[in-house]
Formats: C-alpha cells, structure tokens, sequence
C-alpha cells in the first residue's frame, strides 16, 4: 500500500454556470494508468470527505511480498502468529527464512501444518531447510467479508448447539468435531481481517460497507465469533478429560439455558446482516432473562435440589460468555445503524416551504 504524507492543495474552478473542476495529480494519474476517456468514480465519505478511486484496467495493483526472518528461539507459535500478521496487512508472498541455516523439525512442521489448516486461500510453493515461501492465491472478490461472516455464524450456532448434547452419554467424537471447528473458523476470521485490511489498500472500503466507520464494527464482530468458537472448544475439551455423566434432571435444565443463549447469539448476528435496530434492542432485553435462570439454577445446586457436578461451573461460565457475546454484537449493530435510521426520520420530516422574494 501506497501512503502519500503531504498534502497538495489545488484551486476548484469553475466551468459554465453549474459545473465545478478540480485537476487531479500528475503523479496518481501516471501510477494508475489514466488515459483519456477512463472513467473515475468519486464517493462521499462523511461531510467534507471525497473518495476518487479508478476504474481504469490499466491500473495494476503492485504484488507485495515480505521476507521474515527468524531463529531457533522462535517457537512455532510465535512464528505462525507474526505470519497471520503479515496475511492480514495484505501481502501476497511471505518468505520465511532461519537465520541459523535450518529451521528446527518442530518448526517447519508446525509452520506447514498451521498455514494448510487455518490461512484461507495460502499455498506454500517453495520449502527448503533453510526457507519456506507462502503465497496467497485467493483473490479480492472470491469470498466477501459478508460471506466469510455467514459462515462464521453456521459453524460457531451449530458448535453453541452441541455444547449440552456432547454431554449425553459422554460424547467425545462429537467433542473433537466441535474442536476442529475451532480451527475452521478462525480461518474465516483471519480472512476477514485480511479482506477488510485490503479494501481500505484499495480504496474501495465503501463498495463493501454503506459507511467507512462500518469497519471498525465488523473486526470487533469477527473477533467475537472467535472468542465464541474458543469458548465452545474449551466446553468440548471438558468432555474428553471427565468420565461421570451428568443426570438427566440437570441435563434439561441446562439444555434449557443453552437454548436460550444460542437463540440470542444466533439472533444478534442475524440482526447485523439484516441491520435490523430494533431486533438488537429485543435482544439485550431478552438476555436480561439469564441471569436470573442462572441464579436459580446455582440456588437448587446449593440447596441439593439438583447433585452437583465437576464440569458445571465450567458449562454455566460458558453460557454466560455467550450471552455477553450476544449483548455485545447487539449494541455493535445499534452502533452501525443508529445514525442512518436518525437520518432516515430527519428525511421524513416535512421540509418547510421557502418563498423567494425579488
């Protein structure tokens, strides 16, 4: 990406009796291609801001590629992450280099393994002992953010759903598909970040979102679908280190709950692609329905009415966790919508009639 730090300040000219001009940098106009009769398409941004972007095919975006270097310290993880990094500020390659001669087993098969699991559209197209080359062949328009958060939405509604079930009768397979879910969606998640990263590269933010500041909304989103998959995860990896069931009794109780907090966390996503306020405003009120459920659930373990259980604690932490997911998307898609609904009633209004008087 391009960043220009000056300024250049240019006289607007006026041409006829309507028509206002303004000539465009030299420099731009060369580094995209402009010839004569390419169209240019310019969109308002806020109250004093203008958006030109170029429509022209001669414009050719530059290929970035970044060279990471890194030694036997470094472990796996720490590698992977500062790769996500540079996935998500756009680069098309990444080389990775040891700068000791020859990446450790462990790090170049955690590095294999990572980037094929979990970076959406990346293929490794060179790999030695001593580097390995990343290439991100996906491009711009092959999935929207849009799309990427829809499926986001299915995989973490179904994991939320399965949190009870996976304790009927013990169900560790059903835990490990829960968890490698996980990995799934943070796929999508740092896509998404990638994809909304290269927009604003490119210029063409508000082609994907009806206001810039939009942005912001959508990363915080796209990060709480994350915390939502982890939090599903961590439930399944209960199952798989506990070996008492739990009594049918606490088992609806529970599922009850459950229900509720899936419901909310399904419905509050469904209210942002709809950017439906109202139904986000249902929803923190509906969810102030929990806790008192939640008391009185903790109240009949006290009192014995219902056996306590090792994993209980944990599940109702979980369930908590996702109500508050929901309530946090929900005031998000408040924060996305209020402003054009007060402009929607401004419009409403009736105008008053102004007379000219010569």
């Amino acid at each position: 990406m391009v960043i220009f730090s000056e300024r250049e300040k240019r006289k607007a000219q006026v041409s006829g009796k309507s028509s206002c001009m303004v000539t465009l940098p030299k420099k731009w106009a060369k580094d995209m291609g402009l010839r004569q009769g390419d169209m240019i398409t310019f969109t308002r941004q806020g109250d004093s801001s203008l958006l030109i972007s170029c429509d022209s095919p001669n414009s050719i975006r530059e290929k970035r590629a970044a060279l990471l270097r890194v030694s036997e310290r470094d472990t796996p993880e720490s590698i992977f992450r500062k790769i996500v990094s540079l996935y998500i500020l756009g680069y098309d390659e990444i080389k990775v280099k040891s700068l000791s001669g020859s990446f450790t087993s462990s790090q170049s098969n955690s590095l294999i393994n990572q980037v094929r699991k979990r970076l959406v559209g990346t293929e490794i197209i060179s790999g030695s002992n001593e580097s390995i080359t990343l290439q991100i062949l996906l491009g711009y328009s092959e999935l929207s953010v849009e799309h990427a958060l829809k499926r986001m939405l299915l995989i973490t509604s179904e994991m939320q759903k399965d949190i009870i079930p996976i304790f009927e009768g013990m169900n560790t397979e059903l835990a490990r598909e829960i968890i490698q879910r996980d990995d799934e969606v943070d796929r999508f998640s740092i896509y998404v970040l990638r994809q909304l990263n290269s927009s604003i590269d490119k210029g063409t933010i508000v082609d994907a979102f009806k206001d810039p500041k939009d942005v912001l909304g959508y990363i915080q989103i796209a990060r709480i679908m994350e915390r939502a998959a982890d939090n599903a995860s961590k439930i399944a990896g209960e199952v798989l280190k506990t070996t008492v069931p739990i009594d049918r009794h606490t088992m609806d109780r529970l599922q009850g709950m459950n229900s509720l907090a899936s419901e909310l966390y399904s419905s509050a996503l469904l209210s942002l692609f709809k950017k439906d306020q109202k139904s986000a405003e249902e929803i923190i009120e509906v969810s102030k329905t929990f806790p008192r459920l939640d008391s009185e659930f903790l109240e009949a373990v006290k009192s014995k009415e219902l056996p306590d259980h090792q994993s209980i604690a944990i599940i109702l932490d979980s369930l908590r966790r996702t109500v508050d997911q929901s309530i946090e998307i929900a005031e998000i898609v408040m924060d996305l919508t209020i402003e054009r609904s007060v402009k929607r009633e401004h419009e409403t209004q009736e105008e008053p009639e102004l007379a000219l008087v010569n």
